[in-house]
């Protein structure tokens, strides 16, 4: 626990492989992820080796999913939040009320890394927007099952769950419906008539949108005219 309630700053080498042979000894193990089994964990390994306390989290992304990060760290540490952080709820729970009129109803395509595609479901219900498909390439076999614990009301929204699937699925998905769409390893790109998003992955692949129809959506291809009327 330590460094919790204080501003620490990684190393952009990672962590020194001293700090590694330690973990053996540390008070507890905490992991963000909804897919990963325990064979796989490193946390499991840490538990089962060295019989430290293993706690596993979704990635910590809205207020309930911050909330249980951050009371897991109270408990472990058995220090009370800092009032920094109390203050920075208030004012993201402020900012959720202030922008519910503009998000709410809306639709979305999430895809991207299984347990970001969980974790940006669950903040998208959480402010209102509607997932129309929860989608990504990883094979875990846990997608569904987890979404459905994160979001209740996931199949009685009619929310669609694919797994194993790439960018050209997705593609032929999406223009069959006019939605919003947001890649869970994306950042968006301005452009005239159209929003595009660049995927993070290694390639920079790209989707962009062939008809202006306000869709936001993501493609296998360089973006043409992404500047320019359409």
């Amino acid at each position: 626990m330590e460094g919790h309630g204080e501003n620490t700053t990684g190393s952009p080498k990672g962590e020194p492989t001293a700090c590694i042979r330690k973990s053996g000894t540390a008070a507890a193990s905490i992991e963000f992820t909804s897919v990963l089994n325990g064979e796989k964990s490193p946390a499991g390994y840490l538990e089962e080796k060295f019989d430290v306390p293993s706690y596993r989290l979704s990635l910590p992304i809205g207020i309930k999913q911050s909330d249980a990060f951050f009371n897991l760290l109270e408990k472990l540490s058995e220090t009370p939040l800092p009032h920094r952080y109390e203050d920075e709820r208030r004012r993201l729970v402020d900012s959720y009320v202030d922008g519910h009129k503009y998000v709410f109803g809306k639709k979305a395509i999430v895809y991207g890394e299984e347990d970001l595609v969980i974790a940006i479901t669950a903040f998208l219900r959480e402010i209102g927007i509607t997932p129309v498909l929860c989608a990504s390439g990883g094979k875990s076999g846990f997608l569904k099952k987890r979404l459905e614990e994160m979001v209740p009301d996931l199949n009685d929204l009619g929310i669609k769950v694919r797994d194993g699937v790439d960018f050209v699925d997705i593609e032929a998905r999406q223009k069959s419906s006019s939605r919003i769409s947001l890649s869970a390893t994306a950042k968006a790109l301005p452009c005239r008539g159209k929003i595009t998003f660049r995927s993070s992955v290694s390639d920079s692949r790209f989707m962009t949108d062939s008809e202006d129809n306000g869709c936001i959506i993501l493609g296998t291809r360089e973006p043409r005219n992404c500047l320019t009327e359409s």
